[in-house]
């Protein structure tokens, strides 16, 4: 069996699930998986991955319809088979301060903000989080009460250590909006957002899969590894998307487009109010 089929099949199959615009929007996570600095989405298309003229990756967002259910079906598969599957659950902001014209916006709680909150989506994660090798260090821990809900009691030494494997998901949240460029774009709709998070979360199964076939490429001051973070994998691929090629085809040209049609009318995008969230009745009650 070829070492890459596992990855490679992988490719096909969620590249078959995007439905519209598949071409262009697979090449564009190719495009963000080996670029490493952006500031516009439009930038994504310099990729010698991306092989279509720089508004297709605008398009590939507008048009493309990741099919949500069946892409984490096919999550589910690459899954390792354990005594249990850890899932950890956590919330993240997306800050969109400049973007009146997107529904729902709301204050997000953001620890490293001035007020604590920021104006943005708020996004809720179900994580798989795979196990992780024990480091040995030397630093004191403040005592931490757990609670264990369940027909079998574990060991506490059990369940510490699957404790803190919830911690990979904060660190993905970090490595997702500065390394995969998250909450890079500045879309207009929150269908847009969730179609450009659904392609993060595809890009974090490829370098998953990937982290035992790349090549390590380190820059000269970094320090070879022997086990590869998300950000080392991620600097290695370009060799092995080359090796195993694409499931895209070629663009043809479309020819040239007629543009906005003279005369016609320009209609202002809607603007949202920021949604604040209104204290409860129970609240109140209590302080008066």
């Amino acid at each position: 069996m070829n070492k890459y089929n596992r990855l490679k099949n992988f490719r096909h199959d969620t590249y078959e699930m995007l439905v519209k615009s598949k071409d262009a929007t697979f090449e564009l996570m190719d495009s963000i998986m080996t670029r490493e600095n952006a500031r516009s989405l439009a930038q994504f298309s310099l990729s010698p991955f991306f092989q279509r003229q720089w508004c297709s990756t605008y398009e590939a967002i507008e048009d493309s319809r990741p099919n949500g259910n069946k892409l984490m079906k096919r999550y589910t598969q690459e899954i390792d088979t354990l005594e249990y599957t850890l899932l950890g659950i956590d919330h993240t902001q997306w800050e969109c301060k400049d973007s009146p014209t997107m529904k729902d916006r709301g204050y997000q709680y953001s620890h490293s903000s001035l007020n604590s909150s920021v104006v943005g989506q708020g996004y809720s994660t179900i994580a798989w989080l795979p196990p992780l090798k024990e480091k040995k260090t030397g630093s004191l821990h403040r005592p931490l009460w757990l609670i264990w809900v369940g027909e079998e009691f574990l060991s506490l030494e059990y369940i510490w250590s699957q404790y803190k494997r919830r911690f990979g998901l904060e660190h993905w949240y970090r490595f997702a909006k500065q390394r995969l460029h998250w909450t890079l774009p500045n879309f207009r709709t929150p269908d847009r957002c969730q179609r450009w998070s659904n392609l993060i979360v595809n890009i974090t199964w490829q370098l998953w899969l990937s982290k035992d076939l790349v090549q390590e490429h380190h820059l000269p001051w970094q320090k070879p590894q022997q086990n590869l973070t998300p950000g080392r994998v991620a600097l290695s691929m370009t060799s092995l998307l080359i090796e195993i090629g694409s499931p895209t085809l070629s663009p043809k040209s479309r020819g040239k487009s007629h543009g906005w049609p003279q005369g016609g009318k320009r209609n202002k995008a809607k603007v949202y109010p920021t949604i604040k969230k209104q204290q409860s009745k129970s609240k109140k009650r209590g302080k008066t």
